[in-house]
C-alpha cells in the first residue's frame, strides 16, 4: 500500500474508533448519522461508506446491535422487568424489544434468562475486519 494510502487508512481507522467509543458512551441516547459524521469530521455520505468499510455493517446496524447486546446482558444480570430494560434502551415497547430480540436469535428476550449467555472469548483489539470479530466488540453467545 502506498505511503499516502496508509496515512489514509490509519488517519480513518482512528476517526472511526473515535466514533465507535462516542456511540458506546451515548447509547443510551438517540444517534443520527449527522451527529456522528461530525464527530468523524466528515460528510454524512462519506462517513457511512467509511463506517460500513471499517465494521462490516452499517451505522444502524452497529447501533442496533449494541442495543440489542447490552439489553440481553441486563436481562442476564439483573432482576429489572422486561419493560423496563425495553425503555431504557432505546425501544419503543416491550414488544419492539421482544420483536428485534426474537429476530436476531429466534427466541424472545425474556427466555434469555432461563437459559443464559455467556461472553464470546474473541475480541478485537480494533475494527478491522482482518482481525477476527469484524465488530470490535464482545459478542453474546447462548449457551445451549
Amino acid at each position: 500500500m502506498p505511503q499516502n494510502s496508509q496515512r489514509a487508512h490509519a488517519s480513518y481507522r482512528q476517526k472511526i474508533n473515535t466514533v465507535l467509543a462516542y456511540v458506546r458512551e451515548h447509547l443510551h441516547q438517540p444517534l443520527l448519522l449527522e451527529e456522528l459524521a461530525c464527530v468523524a469530521c466528515l460528510s454524512p455520505f462519506h462517513f457511512h461508506r467509511i463506517f460500513s468499510a471499517f465494521t462490516g455493517e452499517s451505522l444502524h446496524q452497529h447501533v442496533k446491535r449494541l442495543r440489542l447486546e447490552q439489553a440481553a446482558a441486563r436481562l442476564i444480570y439483573s432482576r429489572a422487568a422486561v419493560s423496563k430494560i425495553a425503555t431504557e434502551n432505546g425501544y419503543a415497547s416491550p414488544a419492539a424489544f421482544s420483536k428485534e430480540g426474537a429476530q436476531e436469535v429466534r427466541r424472545p428476550p425474556s427466555s434469555r434468562r432461563s437459559r443464559g449467555f455467556c461472553r464470546s472469548p474473541r475480541v478485537s483489539a480494533g475494527v478491522d475486519k482482518t482481525q477476527g470479530n469484524r465488530h470490535g466488540v464482545e459478542s453474546f453467545v447462548e449457551v445451549m
